[in-house]
């Protein structure tokens, strides 16, 4: 009899640490969430583009003229790797994306230290971008080493960014890909 209930008392132990655990995973996540801002952007002929980025990050939107899209700059003054973000909300023209990723990376490699560049993917299964990462050849004082470019489509946009640190391992970079994957266009 003792063993059945050391038994017992041993499940309900477990069933209560796990509730705990999805109890605090739950606090963490909705913290996480309660920490993002959420940005309506006007783009011209096309509705708007919701993005979401960390309260912490200071964000802009350059105006757009009735040709231009706006530009979104996203400034984290205070992460560990001080960095910008760019993106730039264009008419999807459905070109191939990978192949528009490896033309803008072609471009970018004449000023960078690597010879050749990686495309990799990134995103969900359901909505998917590519990206190359790259270290500027000579920078000055005061510029950015270290690019993240690439693009991803939203809707009838395409989203290309360019994401600028001084940080090799920029442990942002993830939130930037979650930002991008989870923007959204409304009409």
């Amino acid at each position: 009899m003792p063993e059945q209930e050391n038994t017992h008392f041993a499940s309900v132990a477990s069933f209560v640490l796990a509730l705990c655990a999805g109890v605090l995973m739950l606090s963490f996540s909705s913290l996480d969430y309660a920490a993002m801002l959420r940005h309506k952007v006007p783009v011209p002929s096309r509705g708007y583009l919701m993005v979401s980025g960390p309260a912490t990050w200071q964000a802009t939107v350059e105006k757009a003229t009735d040709l231009s899209s706006p530009e979104i700059i996203f400034l984290a003054p205070n992460s560990d790797s001080k960095l910008t973000l760019t993106i730039l909300p264009e008419v999807d023209s459905h070109r191939n994306l990978y192949r528009f990723v490896a033309q803008i990376s072609q471009a970018a490699l004449v000023q960078a230290v690597e010879k050749t560049v990686e495309i990799k993917e990134f995103g969900a299964e359901n909505k998917k971008g590519f990206y190359f990462r790259l270290t500027e050849n000579t920078p000055k004082p005061n510029e950015w080493v270290y690019r993240t470019q690439g693009a991803i489509h939203e809707g009838n946009l395409l989203l290309i960014f360019t994401l600028l640190s001084n940080d090799p391992k920029t442990k942002e970079q993830q939130i930037v890909f979650n930002m991008l994957v989870s923007a959204r266009q409304v009409r």
